[in-house]
């Protein structure tokens, strides 16, 4: 597989070699702000690969845009409602589409992304709520299905999550960062996962990061590291 504006193959009389370019159907087309603006679930600048795949995996999601982030453009738009389908548009650096069928096994609420890389005693990530790697590669959310997980938009894959899914689905499970040390994912106040129930830190500082190298881990003040994702 090639990444990059490769261009089209050459042919050759090889008839055992085979090559095809691949046209995102998204391409060149675009909605128009007039039409959407009162429609938006969120806003976050990620490739069009994962706001493709989130809007897919949302309920509330019928139609996503991408474009490029500048004055005019926060990236990634998510819209709910009937917007109809996209216009064409000459500029190939804008993708639109409406969305496909949601899975039933992994569906997500839309993401709300601040520039926070780090989460401190008592904050906790949610189904609209994320923290970031300071080079803004990998992303830790909230799955309304329960799981943790950790986002790698280079690739548009998950790299890292929490336990299995759950369903039914639901917008109320949060992972809190516990003063002890501990992450501990909760559905209405019910313990569904934790990082390590045995830590005690508390009275030390602990922090939970998302570091450049794709992996979450939890520190405490005075002693480091005492639990880290896995690759």
């Amino acid at each position: 597989m090639l990444k990059g504006n490769v261009g089209n193959p050459q042919r050759t009389d090889d008839q055992t070699r085979y090559a095809q370019q691949y046209i995102n159907p998204a391409q060149g087309y675009f909605y128009n702000w007039n039409n959407v603006k009162d429609n938006v679930l969120t806003s976050v600048d990620i490739p069009e690969g994962i706001c493709k795949t989130i809007c897919d995996k949302t309920a509330q999601c019928t139609a996503w845009e991408k474009c490029t982030k500048g004055p005019g453009c926060a990236g990634c738009y998510l819209f709910k409602g009937n917007v109809g389908a996209p216009n064409a548009d000459a500029d190939q650096t804008k993708f639109a589409a409406q969305s496909a069928p949601a899975s039933t096994t992994a569906q997500m609420a839309p993401l709300t992304l601040g520039g926070n890389d780090r989460l401190f005693a008592g904050e906790y990530v949610g189904v609209h709520k994320a923290i970031v790697s300071r080079s803004g590669q990998f992303v830790l959310t909230q799955h309304m299905d329960g799981r943790l997980v950790l986002y790698d938009r280079a690739t548009n894959t998950e790299r890292w999550a929490s336990g299995e899914g759950e369903m039914p689905l639901n917008n109320k499970y949060v992972t809190k960062q516990e003063p002890t040390g501990a992450l501990v994912t909760y559905l209405d106040k019910v313990v569904k996962w934790a990082s390590n129930m045995n830590m005690n830190w508390r009275g030390r500082k602990v922090s939970t990061v998302v570091q450049d190298n794709g992996v979450v881990v939890t520190y405490v003040e005075g002693v480091g590291v005492v639990w880290r994702s896995s690759l």
